[in-house]
């Protein structure tokens, strides 16, 4: 499948919800910039994204009416298919005189093959990888990933394999060591009735690079100092508590992101609809995301560059330079101190924003919103929707189409 077919095809399955194909694509389409100056192919990053249905479904996105209308009608005529099936059986059944006995025995071999397949299956497998190691890579497919300091030089790892249930084959790790390189690699079975995930447990040396790959694992990183974290992840949750790390790179379709006193040199993190939570963090930030939330809580960086389409923005910082962006998501910002410049911008949502009017100037400009601030007599009035207000250095630009501007 090529990349015009797949968007085709997805437009075709959202022909109902336009604005939700619109955004969709436009954020893939920077996915497949990106994948071709990593030199992959179409048909790779295809593969990468998934089906245009696991898509939907993973985004939580309706299908469309008719689709709806067709699994209902493959589920009706499955469940009949089903029915006759076993009105056939019963009626063998009833016809043989020892069908008791046959159920007792055919059941107890089925408990008995059933225990040592899922044994067999989910059996664990530990050890570790002897230092020193700099790079680790870990792909996987719906596996999530924890990690945490390793005592000594060596990596420890424990996998506990998921469960895929009427498939031919089992989860399995493949660990390769090259140099002070080393790759955690998950083959999972294709096809299959029900899946659980499975979990890779790292214990991992200081100043380590690590980079994770999946579908819809989740990253879980606690206690650790890092050199350089990136992940990339359709569906998976990020969750980093007390982590110290040079570099930053998340790249997510649907997966939320979860940050507690996490310090880095820089950050920058990309999702289509994915919430964003941090918490006493530091350092230069970068997020963007079409429809999701971001919430930061006591943030300090050199600098700071928040975008988001329709998800609203809450921030407090103290920052040198920072920019923020909207089209109708709203905005609450507080600036704890600003050494330079900010530019705050929206096209319908609301700006809220607090700082300290003896230290910076706010040139505050709205088409159709209204402007609220305090010390109105201090203030420079160019028309009844814009107005420039403060006397300190630090300059911050406020700007919105039709949504309202509230400095305090």
């Amino acid at each position: 499948m090529t990349k015009q077919e797949y968007f085709d095809e997805l437009r075709r399955k959202l022909r109902d919800y336009p604005e939700e194909y619109t955004e969709l694509r436009e954020a893939f389409e920077e996915h497949f910039e990106e994948g071709r100056k990593n030199g992959q192919s179409e048909e790779e990053i295809i593969e990468e994204l998934g089906t245009v249905d696991e898509m939907i479904e993973n985004l939580g996105l309706p299908k469309h009416r008719a689709d709806i209308r067709n699994d209902f009608e493959d589920l009706g005529n499955a469940f009949g298919s089903f029915l006759n099936t076993l009105g056939d059986t019963i009626e063998e059944g009833v016809r043989s005189l020892d069908l008791e006995t046959r159920l007792k025995d055919f059941s107890e071999r089925i408990a008995d093959v059933t225990e040592t397949a899922v044994n067999e299956a989910t059996r664990p497998q530990s050890g570790y990888v002897g230092g020193p190691v700099r790079r680790i890579e870990v792909w996987g497919n719906a596996m999530d990933l924890n990690l945490s300091a390793s005592k000594d030089s060596d990596v420890h790892y424990e996998y506990s394999p998921g469960l895929t249930v009427f498939a031919k084959s089992i989860n399995e790790l493949k660990i390769a060591n090259e140099l002070d390189n080393v790759v955690f690699h998950e083959s999972s079975p294709s096809g299959g009735l029900v899946r659980s995930s499975s979990t890779l447990d790292l214990r991992i040396p200081e100043g380590v690079t690590v980079e994770f790959h999946s579908k819809s694992g989740d990253l879980r990183a606690e206690n650790i100092t890092l050199e350089k974290l990136e992940a990339k992840t359709l569906s998976g949750d990020h969750k980093l508590t007390d982590i110290s790390c040079g570099s930053i790179r998340i790249d997510s379709v649907s997966g939320d992101m979860e940050l507690k006193r996490v310090s880095y040199r820089d950050l920058h993190i990309k999702t289509v609809s994915g919430d964003y939570d941090l918490d006493g963090c530091s350092g230069s930030t970068s997020i963007e995301t079409v429809s999701g939330d971001i919430e930061i809580d006591s943030l300090q960086g050199e600098n700071v560059f928040l975008k988001s389409t329709s998800g609203d923005i809450d921030i407090s910082c103290i920052c040198n330079r920072f920019q923020s962006s909207t089209l109708s998501g709203d905005q609450k910002i507080r600036f704890i101190d600003l050494v330079n410049n900010a530019e705050i911008s929206a096209k319908t949502g609301d700006i809220d924003l607090e700082t300290e009017l003896d230290n910076c100037r706010v040139d505050a400009k709205t088409s159709t919103g209204d402007i609220r601030f305090p010390r109105v007599a201090e203030a420079v009035r160019y028309d009844d929707h814009h107005f420039l207000v403060g006397i300190g250095s630090g300059e911050i630009f406020a700007k919105s189409f039709s949504g309202d501007i509230h400095i305090r």
